[in-house]
Order: C-alpha cells, then structure tokens, then sequence
C-alpha cells in the first residue's frame, strides 16, 4: 500500500513539473520555435526512456545517478543562456 501512495505522488509530481515546463516554454520562446522545441524534446525524451531499460541493468548501480546528476548540471548550465521573450505593451481603448 505505501509503494501505491509514493508512485501516486510522484506520477503527480511528475505531471505538475511538466505543466511548469510548458508554462514557462510559452513564456521564453516565441511561437515559431514552439513546435520545433516540443519536437526535439519528445524525440529527446523517447530516446532517453529507451536507454532506461539498458542503463538500470548495469553491474554498477550508481551508474544511473551519476547519468541524471550528469543531465542534471547540462540542464542548469543550458537554461542560464535562455533570456525571456520581450513583450509589446499594448494600449487598450475602450469605445465610449
């Protein structure tokens, strides 16, 4: 029964993080890279969980911590080249 509640509440940490992530994707790139970087993330993302299956059946099982601290610091370096989208202040008028 605790295995049943933990992989609950990590299928919805896992989904939350996942809806953060396509928030602030729309927040930091600009419609026309939108779909190309969905795109390459999928593909990315099946690759990966591909090599899942293989890499936790390696002798050595601190292999797939070090791959995810590894992805991990690639990510963070990655993301402090990202500058947020500009956007245009818009006047509304209200007919009167």
């Amino acid at each position: 029964m605790l295995y049943a509640f933990l992989f609950f509440i990590l299928k919805f940490m896992n989904c939350q993080s996942y809806t953060a992530l396509y928030i602030s994707h729309v927040e930091l790139f600009d419609s026309g890279v939108l779909s190309s970087s969905y795109g390459i993330c999928g593909l990315v993302s099946m690759i990966i969980n591909m090599g899942i299956s293989i890499m936790s059946e390696a002798p050595n099982k601190d292999i797939p911590l070090i791959l995810i601290m590894i992805l991990n610091l690639v990510a963070a370096m990655a993301s402090t080249f990202l500058k947020r989208k500009k956007w245009k202040r818009r006047e509304i008028k209200f007919p009167l």
